[in-house]
């Protein structure tokens, strides 16, 4: 993948042109903000886990749903971020610390439209999502690798 030097203060360091990653804003940390129609942020879009994703940061007492427990995302945000290429929906509980993850596509076919009082919004159950607690070893993050003991196996 082809990267570029930094100039400026982190001259010698190394990051990967803009261009690879237009939807990006030049916060590095938290990405593109996404915003409702009042002006509040709704989500960032940024990488994670090497995929472009829609992350909102939420309190689960507050925000999720109670019928059916689930999470909704703004329609609008939720076309905000297709349009700029996300492949992920990711909603991070700051109370508990729990992580929910589904893929957008998924959260747009499965996912019913709702309106409580918070404008048009598309929600999706808690069954749809794939969910990470706090201090779950993930396979794909640990590489580990096993090697047997040549004074191990031979027993005497």
């Amino acid at each position: 993948m082809p990267r570029a030097r930094l100039q400026g203060p982190n001259a010698g360091r190394w990051k990967r042109p803009r261009e690879l990653y237009p939807a990006l804003a030049s916060r590095a940390t938290r990405g593109r903000r996404l915003f409702l129609a009042d002006g509040r942020v709704a989500g960032h879009l940024t990488l994670w886990r090497g995929r472009l994703a829609l992350v909102k940061q939420v309190v689960g007492s507050r925000h999720m749903l109670r019928r059916p427990p689930g999470w909704a995302v703004d329609e609008g945000v939720l076309a905000k971020a297709e349009a700029a290429g996300a492949e992920l929906v990711v909603v991070r509980d700051s109370e508990s610390g729990v992580v929910y993850h589904t893929p957008l596509a998924r959260f747009i076919a499965d996912g019913f439209p709702l309106e409580r009082g918070h404008g048009r919004q598309r929600a999706l159950p808690l069954a749809a999502w794939t969910v990470e607690r706090r201090g779950q070893l993930f396979l794909f993050d640990v590489e580990e690798t096993y090697h047997e003991s040549p004074d191990l196996a031979r027993k005497t």
